[in-house]
């Protein structure tokens, strides 16, 4: 079954957290990530942790981190897989990489925060590639639409091939103007094996910078 087809199942039908089966192999390393806020009052970013992401509600174990740069074209803030402020954590080894994807809403029926989201990775090589998502819309509810970034290997600059290398490390970068979103529903796909939202555990308080460097 396709990745993309698994999170459709999933996200658009509601189906229950626990359907999912997803087993990640490297135990020893980190499965803590967080959300990424700035010092600097007003100029910079802020992350809030939330238990639940506000369109699926509590019912559905979906903890969220509400992002908010403050100051277009600032620093900015985001998400950090895994966190960088317990030593030198990678993540699971979940074999060669083969997709990243993440979800976010946005209130009052915004746009799509592309113009203002980077996602930057490193590899068991050493190199840190960065990827400017185009956000799929995904669902429509409660006032929000939640949008779906969903990357290949192809989709990195550099570019690599499928099952070339593996993933250490996952930031997401949000410097935009349209105002707060809600980062949830983190997601790696390995040829091994898949880390999903349920196999993280989410720090309440932020990271001060991002992983993969500044």
């Amino acid at each position: 079954m396709q990745f993309k087809r698994i999170l459709s199942t999933f996200l658009g039908a509601l189906t229950a957290v626990g359907c999912i089966a997803a087993t990640a192999s490297g135990a020893q390393a980190s499965k803590l990530v967080s959300g990424v806020a700035f010092p600097g009052g007003s100029t910079k970013g802020s992350s809030v942790f939330l238990s639940s992401d506000p369109v699926y509600g509590p019912g559905y174990s979906y903890p969220t981190y509400l992002i908010n740069t403050l100051k277009t074209g600032k620093v900015g803030s985001g998400y950090n897989l895994p966190t960088i402020n317990n030593g030198n954590d990678i993540l699971p080894n979940v074999g060669k990489f083969r997709e990243f994807a993440l979800y976010y809403d946005v209130p009052n029926l915004g746009p799509a925060a592309d113009s203002g989201l980077q996602v930057v990775i490193q590899t068991a090589d050493g190199f840190s590639r960065i990827a400017s998502p185009i956000s799929n819309l995904y669902n429509s509810d409660n006032g929000f639409y939640t949008y779906q970034i969903d990357l290949l290997p192809g989709d990195f600059s550099p570019a690599f091939s499928p099952d070339q290398v593996v993933l250490r490390t996952a930031s997401v970068r949000y410097t935009g103007s349209i105002g707060p979103i809600y980062m949830f529903y983190p997601v790696v796909v390995g040829k091994n094996s898949t880390l999903e939202n349920f196999d993280f555990n989410f720090k309440t308080t932020p990271d001060s910078q991002f992983n993969n460097g500044n």
